[in-house]
């Protein structure tokens, strides 16, 4: 196991951002943990990434146009409207927290994070 190599991030995204993060990050003073917020696959999505800088959260909101999962026929064509909120605790730290867009209600709803 000593030989074993870490990795970082448990997918093909989080890894790259693992690997681009530490170049675009600035060192703030305090600073340990970063949340790096994406949205550019069909996969919600939420990893930590332990950096030589910190940790980083990484979310990835998904997508807004329709699925084609191979293992979710109740999802075929479905369109879904994720987004993400954070929130400020009382000692400077965010919380997300994933939400669905309804245009029934035209109000966002609580979403659940499909798995792999």
């Amino acid at each position: 196991l000593a030989s074993r190599k870490a990795t970082v991030g448990e997918d093909v995204f989080g890894r790259a951002l693992a690997q681009s993060l530490p170049g675009r990050l600035t060192v703030i003073p305090g600073v340990s943990r970063y949340i790096a917020l994406l949205g550019h696959t069909h996969v919600q999505d939420m990893q930590e990434l332990r950096l030589a800088k910190g940790l980083a959260l990484y979310i990835n909101t998904g997508t807004w146009v329709p699925l084609w999962p191979d293992d979710r026929p109740d999802l075929l064509g479905k369109t879904l409207h994720p987004l993400v909120e954070l929130t400020r605790g009382p000692h400077g730290q965010y919380s997300p927290k994933y939400w669905e867009w309804t245009d029934s209600r035209m109000t966002p709803v609580e979403a659940v994070v499909l798995g792999r």
